[in-house]
């Protein structure tokens, strides 16, 4: 994964991170439950992210908080090669 995917992610709230100060390099902790999120292939009832903003009726920006709220289940897959996440209610 790119360095700047993971900075997106963590900034949206699906990927769990924390700095000691402010410009200090990111600490990631790989839990069970954050390896979980990665996926071979999504499970069923998850969708990527353009159709669960067509699904639940909000704004990718109103749907990434959701996920940051809890409201929303995150997973991340590699799919055809291409990276792709979305949430499932």
């Amino acid at each position: 994964m790119a360095p700047s995917s993971l900075h997106r992610h963590i900034n949206d709230g699906l990927i769990p991170g924390e700095q000691i100060t402010p410009g200090a390099p990111w600490r990631i902790r790989l839990t069970t439950d954050l390896k979980a999120c990665f996926l071979a292939t999504p499970g069923d009832g998850f969708e990527p992210i353009r159709d669960a903003m067509e699904t639940v009726g909000l704004s990718r920006q109103g749907l990434l908080q959701r996920v940051k709220r809890g409201d929303l289940e995150p997973f991340m897959s590699s799919v055809d090669r291409e990276k792709v996440y979305g949430s499932r209610p």
